[in-house]
């Protein structure tokens, strides 16, 4: 009976296109020519959907759908598809020829990965694949998808994101909780446009983060619930814009869990008196990073990333080790109690921010151009 209901429902939708097809294509709000077959109930896409070329939105939401035809690169002028909660185990490979795609939707299917045709659909502004079964990513969609500013593949299998999702400067919103997470990219500090990150839920698998993870500049929320991380890593305290953090559920040592219940301006905090620095006031943050920059530069900050402050620096020469022994004081006490101030850095903090964001050029693509709000 489900099957008739299905066939007699895709000979209804295709005569309807054929003879009264603005009886089905509707203009929205922005002007733009509209196809919404949602909740219909079909297994096919009826093929005379795919001669209506000029259709800017196309939504098969709730069809219960479980092929897209090759043919769907015919709708070239394409900027909106709507797939989410069919049954869709794979994306055919013409996909890549919607170059003007900006919001694809792919929640709720059956995908165990997405085709590498994806990265030429290079206008994406929103890709979200939620709820589905992938077990990877294209390893070069980051080259490509220069534009995105929404990727959420939360509840899926991923146990790594590509490499190359630190070249998606545009990257505002990166959802992955509910993964198999063991990492996140070394370089993920290059997405300086990053406001949302939620690697939450990656539970066993998620033991620690990378230190450029300090470089987020623009970072106002950040969740790292559920996982097993013990540590933050030193350059935490370089998240100026960091608002709201969630560390719950984590073995934490460093910050201690009474730290980390106080939320970011303590954490900040106490991870910034970890290494004797001061955490700049809003006017102040320009002056700072540039005052880093220029002790990078002169080679005062020898240590890598990740080597923890514990050598206190004689105040004439850098390089004179003083003691050993880890300085939990703030730098007011030490001053008080030294009976000296020194322009002289009293750590060996080689980077409060990645030398990337420095040193190389930020090309990022003006995604204002492409006009993407609004749709």
């Amino acid at each position: 009976m489900e099957g008739e209901s299905s066939q007699t429902t895709e000979k209804k939708i295709a005569a309807a296109l054929a003879q009264h097809p603005w009886t089905i294509i509707t203009t929205d709000k922005n002007g733009m020519k509209a196809l919404d077959l949602s909740s219909f109930l079909v297994d096919d896409v009826p093929s005379s959907i795919f001669t209506i070329n000029f259709i800017l939105k196309l939504d098969l939401s709730n069809t219960n759908l479980q092929i897209i035809p090759e043919e769907l690169s015919n709708l070239v002028s394409l900027v909106s598809l709507d797939l989410h909660s069919n049954r869709l185990r794979s994306l055919p490979r013409s996909i890549g020829k919607l170059v003007k795609l900006k919001y694809l939707n792919l929640c709720s299917n059956m995908l165990s990965s997405l085709p590498q045709t994806i990265e030429d659909c290079s206008a994406l502004v929103e890709l979200r694949a939620d709820f589905n079964e992938l077990e990877q990513l294209p390893e070069g969609m980051g080259f490509e998808l220069v534009y995105l500013e929404t990727l959420c593949v939360s509840s899926n299998k991923l146990s790594r994101l590509p490499s190359s999702v630190s070249h998606m400067t545009s990257l505002r919103v990166l959802d992955v909780h509910f993964n198999k997470l063991r990492m996140l990219p070394q370089d993920i500090g290059s997405l300086i446009h990053l406001q949302t990150l939620n690697v939450s839920s990656n539970f066993n698998f998620l033991v620690s983060l990378p230190e450029s993870i300090g470089a987020l500049c623009n970072l106002t929320h950040l969740d790292l619930s559920f996982n097993q991380i013990t540590t933050l890593p030193d350059s935490f305290a370089g998240l100026e814009s960091l608002k709201l953090l969630n560390l719950e559920g984590n073995p934490l040592v460093v910050p201690p869990p009474k730290i980390a219940e106080l939320g970011a301006e303590a954490v900040k905090h106490f991870m910034a008196e970890r290494l004797h620095v001061k955490v700049p006031p809003k006017g102040n943050v320009q002056r700072i990073h540039k005052s880093l920059l220029q002790k990078m530069t002169k080679g005062k900050f020898g240590m890598k990333w990740g080597e923890r402050n514990n050598k206190k620096y004689d105040n004439n020469n850098d390089n004179a080790v003083l003691t050993e022994e880890y300085d939990y004081r703030s730098l007011e006490e030490q001053e008080e109690e030294d009976g000296f101030h020194s322009s002289a850095p009293r750590s060996p903090f080689r980077q409060f921010l990645s030398p990337r964001r420095f040193f190389s050029p930020r090309h990022t693509p003006s995604h204002h151009r492409l006009n993407t709000r609004g749709f």
